[in-house]
């Protein structure tokens, strides 16, 4: 069993559901929140670093796996009308100098 992988995505989920937590007033009296992303390894792997939010409510983050080279991503969530939301690899690390 590879356990990096196991960790990494439920590291990706937890992280994503902490964001929900502490950003949805109430949310955590009720025990609801809500899976944003599940990342795949190709659009980022073992999301490790704080979240940020800008302005319009888009949500940014580093991945240091995964994407094209397995050099992992930073990457944008974006909220779609519909309540789901659409993953884009900002920059993909190569690994190069």
């Amino acid at each position: 069993m590879n356990y990096k992988k196991v960790l990494g995505a439920a590291s990706a989920a937890l992280m994503i559901a902490i964001a929900i937590l502490i950003l949805t007033p109430g949310a955590g009296a009720q025990g609801k929140y809500k899976t944003l992303h599940k990342f795949k390894g190709s659009d980022g792997n073992y999301p490790q670093w704080n979240l940020t939010f800008d302005a319009t409510g888009n949500l940014y983050g580093a991945a240091c796996g995964g994407g094209a080279h397995g050099n992992g991503v930073v990457f944008q969530l974006a909220p779609n009308s519909d309540g789901s939301w659409r993953e884009s690899a900002l920059h993909v690390f190569t690994g190069g100098r």
